[in-house]
Parts: structure tokens; C-alpha cells; sequence
């Protein structure tokens, strides 16, 4: 008998297989070895036309079921077609790209106890990058996930289905016969559902799954997930029978929806600039003139990085053995952050100004308070250089051009 069914909906995930795969065997030998228990990976297809390379069989580990669609369902389409085929009590629904630990199943299985899904700590991280961020930085924090009124008033607590281990016979009617037709927001509809019919969540506080996030992810697009949510929230409506106050509470999706909505204008416009800076860094590499030779021209070879997302990682990996030695990054979101290769703390973080004596200069990765950032940071020492890089970058563009314009 299966107990534990592991669904993963793939379109054009060829390259996945092979961790995908690697993955389960694991987590299904040691739910045998330490529970007893028999487990499956379904893996459903959604591109037409298209076979996976990997054949339904049964191995000494475990069973293979795979399901090649004919037409594509979308994402909640797919992940339904899943739940149909599963045979497990239990199941898990996977992006292609995510990540789970070996004893993922194993301690999810330990922590559910009674109740109809269990919610598991982790990590996100970008394509490509070194910086895994905290799914939860707190016990506090990660307990959101069983709190309908913080779905309705601020955002969807869970980050994807993949930190999920939910009972089969917990989910909702309503999710598995109206297939949404935009994708982003079928996860948020199921737990909106489960928790509105008084179903119950447990938290595993263990790292156990690793979101990875794409330019191509649908949740990193705006605004189709709000369009999704729209929906999502319509569904709910039309199909479920609501008291007048949860009525009133599903208003609230709509007001933070809103929200989200304006801030992700605002977003865009940052993200823009924030690419064209990008852009620009790049063509100066291209014509020889590099950021760590720009440091070195001005005597500097220790180096501390204010702000360390996107352009302060990239800062870090192209100051690799080239002469720049990169103390330390400083980040106000240090605490939800994993990096080995380099400590990021926090300003006020006594270790922080220990860095700081050791340092030349500090640049400064923000686009904006640029001044405030610098004040804050001659508070704790007078003595040091702070470059923007914005002006940085800004400034040898504008000197290559007139280089370049000059007879």
C-alpha cells in the first residue's frame, strides 16, 4: 500500500529528471528503513506532444508512475491530474526545480500528526546565485501559515506547495473541479479552502525545501498573479458557502491584492532602471574599464558591500581574484540570509563595526538613500570611504562616452 504520493508537474523539465529521481530514491529508502512505509513519484507531463524519457516501472525503491498529457492543463490543471493518479494517503505536488532534503518525507510524515497538511521550513533562492534566503525567520513568523486572517489580510503564508505534506482526503472538492484557468494562484486557493473548512495546518520548524525562483516564474510576475488571485478569490465566491463574516474577511484579499498591485508598479519601474544600470556595467566590462579597477585606481583593496541582493552578489563573485578583498556584505535582512562563502550582518550587529575598522570603503548597492545610508554609516566610523555604485557605474559610463565622442 502506498502511504506517500510525491507529484511533480513538468513542462520542458527534461533536465530535472535526474535530481528529481536521485531525490525520491532517497527519501523513499528512508521512509521504508525508518517507517515501514511505500512511496510513489508521479510525474505529470504537461507538454504535448512531448514524452518524458523516463518510463512508469517499479524499482526496488519505490514506483514510477508517469503521465504524458495530451493537451496542456496549466498548472492547477497538471497538479490535479496528479492528485488523481496518486494512490498515497499523503501527498507532496513539486515544481520541477524544487529542492528537498533526503529525510524531507520522513519528517514531514513525523510532524503531521492529526492534522490535514504540515508546513515545513526552508529556503529561496535565485537561478544562479549563492544566497539562500529563510523561508521563515521565526517560529512566529512560519506559525502564519495556520492563520486564515493573515491570508486574507497580508499574503499567502506558504511560498509554494512544495513545503507541503497534506492528507489526500483534506482536499477540497472545489479545487479539484474548477481547473483555474490563469496560473499562479492554485496553491493559495487550496490552503484558502482547507483553512475555511476548518482545516487544520502543523509547522515543521526543519530546512527541509528549497524554492528556487526564475525570471520565468509566474509568481514573480505581477501582474498575472494578480490576476490569478482575482480569480482564485471568484472561485471561492461562486463555489463555497461562506458565513457573512468570512464574506467580509475575503474582501481583505482584495485590499492587499490591491496593494500588492501598486507596489508591484513601482517594482517594475526600480527593476527597469535597476537592468539598464546592469546593462551599463556590462558594456563597460566589454571596453576593458572593470568596477575592481576602478576601486584599485583609487588605493583601495579591502572592500565592505552595503546591500546584498542582486548587484552586491554580483559585486562579490566578479572581485574574485582580482586584487579587491570583500570583507564582509552588510544587509538590513542579514538575519534571513544563508551565504557561505562570505559573513553578511547587520549594521547594528556589534561584529558589523569590527568589520567596518577593518575596511577601506564601503559601496553602496541601493539606488536610493544613498545619503542616509552614508550617514548611517559614518555614525559608527568618520574615517571610511562610501561610493555609491549607481554614481560609480553612472560616471565611467559617462567618461567612456565622451571618450569615445572625442576627436
Amino acid at each position: 500500500m502506498i502511504d506517500t504520493s510525491l507529484i511533480v508537474t513538468l513542462y520542458q523539465g527534461n533536465q530535472y529528471l535526474p535530481y528529481l529521481l536521485q531525490i525520491a530514491e532517497a527519501n523513499f529508502i528512508n521512509m521504508k528503513k525508518q517507517m515501514g512505509l511505500d512511496c510513489e513519484i508521479i510525474f505529470v507531463n504537461d507538454e504535448p506532444g512531448k514524452k518524458l524519457p523516463v518510463q512508469g516501472s517499479v524499482r526496488t525503491w519505490g514506483e514510477i508512475v508517469v503521465c504524458n498529457a495530451e493537451k496542456n492543463q496549466g498548472i492547477h490543471g497538471a497538479r490535479q491530474r496528479g492528485v488523481k493518479l496518486a494512490r498515497g494517503r499523503y501527498l507532496i505536488i513539486l515544481d520541477q526545480d524544487d529542492k528537498i532534503a533526503e529525510d524531507y518525507i520522513v519528517s514531514q510524515r513525523s510532524k503531521i500528526g492529526n492534522c490535514a497538511a504540515v508546513v515545513c521550513n526552508g529556503y529561496f533562492t535565485e537561478s544562479g546565485k549563492s544566497v539562500k534566503w529563510h523561508i521563515y525567520n521565526s517560529l512566529e513568523e512560519q506559525k502564519n501559515a495556520e492563520d486564515l486572517e493573515k491570508y486574507l489580510s497580508e499574503k499567502n503564508q506558504i511560498i509554494s506547495p512544495g513545503q507541503v505534506l497534506l492528507k489526500k482526503s483534506a482536499i477540497p472538492d472545489v479545487w479539484m473541479v474548477n481547473t483555474m484557468k490563469s496560473n499562479g494562484a492554485d496553491d493559495f486557493l487550496l490552503w484558502l479552502l482547507m483553512l475555511f473548512e476548518g482545516k487544520t495546518f502543523a509547522v515543521n520548524t526543519e530546512h527541509l525545501y528549497v524554492h528556487v525562483g526564475h525570471e520565468k516564474n509566474v509568481s514573480r510576475q505581477a501582474e498575472l498573479m494578480h490576476k490569478s488571485i482575482k480569480e482564485a478569490v471568484g472561485i471561492i465566491k461562486e463555489y463555497t458557502q461562506l458565513s457573512d463574516m468570512q464574506k467580509v474577511q475575503l474582501e481583505g484579499v482584495e485590499l492587499w491584492r490591491k496593494r500588492e498591485e501598486e507596489a508591484g508598479k513601482e517594482r517594475t519601474v526600480r527593476e527597469k532602471y535597476i537592468f539598464k544600470l546592469l546593462e551599463r556595467w556590462t558594456y563597460l566590462e566589454s571596453n576593458g574599464i572593470s568596477l575592481a579597477g576602478f576601486f584599485r585606481s583609487q588605493g583601495i583593496e579591502r572592500l565592505v558591500i552595503y546591500g546584498f541582493s542582486y548587484i552586491g552578489e554580483s559585486i562579490f563573485h566578479r572581485f574574485e581574484n582580482v586584487g579587491i578583498n570583500v570583507i564582509c556584505g552588510i544587509d538590513r535582512r542579514a538575519d534571513r540570509m544563508v551565504i557561505k562563502e562570505l559573513p553578511v550582518v547587520k549594521l547594528d550587529d556589534e561584529i558589523a563595526q569590527e568589520y567596518l575598522q577593518q575596511t577601506d570603503a564601503v559601496v553602496v548597492t541601493s539606488i536610493s538613500g544613498f545619503q542616509e545610508i552614508k550617514e548611517a554609516l559614518e555614525m559608527y566610523t568618520k574615517d571610511i570611504k562610501v561610493y555609491s555604485f549607481e554614481e560609480i557605474i553612472q560616471e565611467l559610463f559617462r567618461d567612456l562616452e565622451n571618450e569615445k565622442e572625442s576627436p
